[in-house]
Formats: C-alpha cells, sequence, structure tokens
C-alpha cells in the first residue's frame, strides 16, 4: 500500500500506524491485507491497473482526465477496480496492537529496539539500520542552544527567568 491508499485505508477503517492496528509495507504495490485478529481469517486486496484504462467507457461524458476516473470508480464494479485473495499472515505477539512487549538496546548505537526487532550478528543484538543498513546514510548528531527547553512557570517569567527547572508531578494518593 503506497501514496494515497494508505490515508484511505486508514480513513475507511480507523486502523493507525500509532495504534499498530495498521502496518505499513513497502513493496511498491497498491494493495492492503486486512486480519481479522480473532478468526486469523485475512483477505488482501488489490488494485487493479485495468480501472484507470477503463475510465473512459464508465465514464464517456466527463471531460479531463482526472475527473474521469473519479467518476468512473465511482461507478465500476468492485471486481474491475480490487482484485481479493484470501491469504495466510502468520503473526507472532509482537505484531499485534497494544503496548511495547519487549525492549533492548542495539549493542552498536545503543537505540533502543522493540518488540522482537533486533537482529541478532555473532551474539549481539544489533538494530536493522546496524545490522543491514538504513534508508539515511552519514548520521551525524544535530544540537542548539534551546534544545534543553522546559517551558517557564508564571513566577520564572516575572523574575525574567528564560529556563525552567526540570518539572515534577506530584501524585496524591
Amino acid at each position: 500500500m503506497d501514496r494515497c491508499t494508505g490515508d484511505a485505508v486508514a480513513h475507511v477503517t480507523g486502523a493507525k500506524l500509532g495504534r499498530r492496528s495498521l502496518k505499513f509495507m513497502d513493496y511498491g504495490i497498491m494493495a492492503a491485507t486486512f486480519v481479522n485478529l480473532e478468526t486469523g481469517k485475512a483477505f488482501r486486496v488489490i488494485s487493479t491497473e485495468d480501472a484507470r484504462d477503463l475510465a473512459s467507457h464508465y465514464a464517456p461524458e466527463v471531460l479531463g482526465k482526472y475527473e474521469q476516473q473519479l467518476e468512473a470508480y465511482k461507478r465500476m464494479p468492485d471486481s474491475v477496480l480490487f482484485r481479493v485473495e484470501e491469504v495466510e499472515v502468520p503473526l507472532s505477539e509482537f505484531d499485534l496492537p497494544g503496548p511495547t512487549r519487549r525492549k533492548v538496546s542495539c549493542n552498536r548505537c545503543g537505540q533502543v529496539v522493540r518488540d522482537h526487532r533486533e537482529v541478532a550478528v555473532n551474539g549481539d543484538n544489533l538494530c536493522q539500520p546496524c545490522a543491514n543498513g538504513a534508508y539515511f546514510k552519514d548520521a551525524r548528531e544535530v544540537t542548539w542552544p534551546e534544545m534543553n527547553w522546559a517551558p517557564v512557570s508564571g513566577k520564572q517569567k516575572a523574575a525574567g527567568s528564560k529556563r525552567s527547572e526540570p518539572l515534577s508531578l506530584r501524585v496524591q494518593t
């Protein structure tokens, strides 16, 4: 699933990356797989390229390529827009929505790796970038003078302070 499809699936289903109910996998294919976590049943929905080519047949009176495609997609049967496959999706407890279940630190860079995504190399736990390379390169830490900024209280503002003491939380029981 890529581009606007990800936004559409999130909007229609309510699934979100942040809740771990939506997982992004970049294979360069316009598809989405839906898994019922209670039953384990899973279906993969793939958009067809034929739909774009057939727009002029479903909305011949509409001018403009983009407008014609939008109108045609509203009229096309689902079987023209999509292919559906029943699939099996192996899941571990670490793939499920919910809180982090496991944390380890990368033995090379120190980053925390969550939910068994570390890679074991010669007895070391490594993050994916350290083990296999990353989408970025030449990382250099950046700092700036106000990096450790914290809110200033009303009393400190009156006294002219630009920085505040660390905030603390008191819980009464």
